[in-house]
């Protein structure tokens, strides 16, 4: 029964039906990983929708688009992994030096709770809305629309700078909200928005007038004339009937996905950068200085002599179209999807072990990564130089087989390693990190005690385990945690 009311539990959690009480922790490192732990539920609704909709005979998606949109969700958090939620640093610092024993909420009230959860959900609103409105934002914004496809990959198909354009349209709640509740109802907000990016789900009745919903979502997702700059809630679509930016589906002119003017890649690299490269090369044939900050902080639609946004008469008139596909070799087909799965338990590993790899280990296997993931994008773009990365993804695979024992010519063994090769030099690298892991600890509890009694850690404790000036190691029931030290904030730490 146990097992059973966990699933619900954590099902419940992708509807936002959760219980306050068991969702409320006084600390940030009490926080659960709820996104992390909702992966699972991620690939079964995936493989669920892909099954129905091939029942059905509306199966419409493509394996190269899915692959993309996935592959640029872990662009997203491999950079997670990388900046180590650096981007929530204004919301602690405020909240310490300002909220905290001021304005402050009780952290265990579930009308804290609640008001976090309204609060984070129209922040996110405006926070959407300027990914629109704003060109700069909107570079990092499109890749979420660059999909021509809308199915629940489509969720997963997220910006790398997303969150350095958003923090600010939350630092408001800093004044009164715990960080605790910050990062719960951040996770929640995102988890229901998973369900959302859907066409098995027509309508959901009464609901529609105040949720967000598959068919609101669907229109914020069109690049028709009617879906632009429309719907832009996450949880609750009232903010879009207040403020006027609220449009229902229309049946008779189904949504058309994608931008306007779509696409032409499916490498996640490109996807994640080629439109700041649009915005520089506008900004260098303006003339003058006001249009040039116009180009980048108006909407991505403006044209000298519009409103903001741009005059929506001028903007193409979007009809059915053909979605992206370059053929390639049929081989080349399975080998991209192959050598794609494989990157998906071999990113968990990596994951899951961060807290014992160096940062050189962190930086290292991050590039591989995204190089990996960039490389099978070229493959389905048929990139003349595709090849060549996958030549140099190789031979980084075969630097690793030295370590491996037993070597020999078998061909079926050198691809096995070579497939292997990822996972085993994960785990040579952590066994290496292990052996120093009771030093690491020994010298926290050491500093831990000296802090008890009002003393500063010494510099040599410090320089034996900080890898950068803003991280510590902490030992916190159990576990070996990675905590960010707030700036001029003794004592306290949050872990992201």
């Amino acid at each position: 029964m146990d097992v059973v009311s966990s699933f619900l539990v954590k099902l419940g959690r992708l509807f936002y039906a959760v219980n306050p009480a068991s969702s409320t922790f006084k600390n940030v490192h009490e926080v659960p990983p709820y996104v992390v732990e909702a992966a699972h539920f991620f690939v079964l609704f995936i493989v669920l929708e892909r099954i129905i909709l091939i029942l059905k005979g509306k199966n419409k998606s493509q394996i190269n688009d899915s692959i993309t949109s996935v592959s640029n969700g872990l662009f997203m958090e491999v950079s997670k992994i990388l900046f180590h939620g650096i981007e929530h640093v204004a919301y602690f610092y405020i909240y310490e030096k300002w909220g905290k024993g001021n304005l402050e909420l009780p952290w265990d009230s579930t009308w804290t709770w609640v008001i976090a959860a309204i609060g984070m959900d129209f922040g996110y609103y405006w926070a959407h809305r300027a990914g629109h409105e704003i060109n700069l934002f909107w570079a990092a914004h499109q890749v979420h629309h660059s999909s021509e496809h809308y199915d629940l990959t489509t969720a997963l198909r997220q910006s790398v700078f997303q969150g350095w354009c958003t923090w600010m349209f939350y630092v408001p709640l800093a004044f009164f909200i715990p960080p605790s509740h910050f990062l719960v109802h951040g996770s929640f907000n995102l988890l229901y928005q998973f369900w959302i990016h859907t066409e098995l789900i027509d309508n959901i009745g009464p609901l529609e007038y105040i949720l967000n919903t598959p068919s609101h979502h669907r229109v914020h997702h069109g690049a028709n004339k009617y879906c632009l700059d429309k719907n832009y809630a996450g949880v609750l679509i009232i903010w879009d009937r207040v403020f006027g930016t609220f449009e229902a589906e229309r049946q008779e002119e189904k949504p058309i996905y994608g931008l306007v003017t779509p696409i032409e890649s499916f490498n996640p690299l490109h996807n994640q950068v080629f439109y700041y490269k649009a915005i520089f090369d506008k900004v260098l044939q303006t003339d003058s200085w006001s249009d040039r900050f116009s180009v980048i902080f108006k909407g991505p639609g403006w044209s000298k002599g519009t409103k903001w946004t741009g005059d929506l008469s001028t903007f193409p008139d979007v009809k059915p179209r053909k979605k992206l596909h370059i053929e390639i070799p049929t081989w080349q087909k399975y080998y991209a999807l192959l050598h794609f799965l494989i990157m998906i338990p071999a990113y968990e590993m990596f994951a899951g072990s961060v807290k014992l790899l160096t940062t050189i280990q962190i930086i290292g296997f991050s590039l591989y990564f995204l190089f990996s993931l960039t490389s099978i994008g070229m493959i389905y773009d048929n990139h003349p130089m595709s090849a060549i990365c996958e030549i140099i993804r190789s031979a980084k695979h075969l630097s690793f087989l030295s370590e491996l024992n037993g070597t020999g010519n078998s061909r079926t063994k050198l691809f096995l390693q070579l497939i292997a090769s990822p996972f085993m030099v994960l785990n040579n690298q952590i066994q290496e990190t292990s052996k120093d892991v009771d030093t690491v600890l020994t010298l926290q509890k050491d500093t831990n005690k000296e802090n008890e009694k009002g003393l500063e850690p010494t510099c040599e404790n410090i320089l034996c385990f900080c890898s950068v000036a803003t991280t510590q190691l902490e030992v916190q029931q159990g576990e070996l945690l990675i905590a960010l030290k707030v700036p001029l904030v003794r004592n306290e730490e949050y872990t992201l």
